[in-house]
């Protein structure tokens, strides 16, 4: 009797210097499927195979050839794939794990400081990344969802400030999202004094562009100012600060 193992090749590659878990693909990746059977010999005498998975979705299948294709679903899952022969006879299974993004870095920024004489700070990031980094994000859109401010002191008048929502970004290079993201304190006016002003912003995906919106992380935007205006300024892991003048 020949030993059949499923083989699984994503779509994506990853890039230079990412390493990709092995069996563990991102939420809505697609993934080609086929059979090794050893001895090869024998694998003529297999006949049509047809693949099954307990989530996600089967397309592309070619029977006589042993291939089929699977789509992940989007969600976090363990997922069975089995493939039979024409009498529905098991000739293998395979479990693999699909993985939803859940955590949002900045990793290129840019200070973008406001005018001199206006208490602020402020970056500019050209590089977000989804984690975990060895997990294919491609077939997802990212955008930031809303919240609302809690603030107090020189903040006080931003206490409950609605974050908008925002456009949906795609995702390219494996899991880099493709949105800059201007990131500024603001100056309320008024006389200086300690504040702090913090907006716990909700980040959320979705697979195509109707699917539904589900959250990764919450990614907060925080600033804190004293009474000689220097002001300190954080969101994704990373920070700017400045004093007045």
């Amino acid at each position: 009797m020949p030993v059949v193992t499923i083989v699984c090749t994503p779509i994506i590659n990853p890039p230079v210097g990412i390493v990709r878990t092995k069996d563990h693909y991102g939420v809505g990746e697609v993934v080609d499927l086929s059979v090794d059977v050893k001895p090869a010999s024998q694998a003529a005498l297999l006949g049509n195979l047809t693949f099954s998975a307990n989530g996600g979705r089967i397309s592309n299948a070619l029977p006589a050839a042993g291939t089929a294709r699977f789509t992940a679903g989007d969600q976090k899952a363990t997922v069975q794939l089995k493939v039979t022969d024409v009498n529905r006879n098991q000739l293998a299974t395979k479990t693999i794990f699909v993985i939803a993004p859940n955590e949002i870095k900045m990793t290129t920024v840019t200070l973008m400081p406001p005018p001199l004489g206006q208490p602020g700070a402020g970056f500019l990031a050209t590089r977000i990344r989804l984690h975990p980094l060895n997990i294919c994000f491609e077939n997802i859109e990212v955008r930031e969802g809303t919240c609302k401010a809690v603030a107090n002191g020189y903040y006080q008048g931003w206490h409950n400030l609605v974050h908008p929502v925002g456009n949906w970004a795609d995702v390219v290079d494996f899991n880099d999202v493709l949105l800059d993201d201007d990131i500024q304190s603001g100056d309320p006016g008024g006389q200086l004094a300690n504040g702090v002003f913090e907006w716990p912003i909700p980040w959320e995906y979705r697979v195509g562009a109707t699917g539904t919106a589900r959250q990764i992380a919450i990614v907060r935007h925080k600033q804190e100012i004293n009474v000689l205006g220097h002001v300190t300024i954080w969101k994704g892991g990373k920070k700017a600060e400045r004093n007045p003048g």
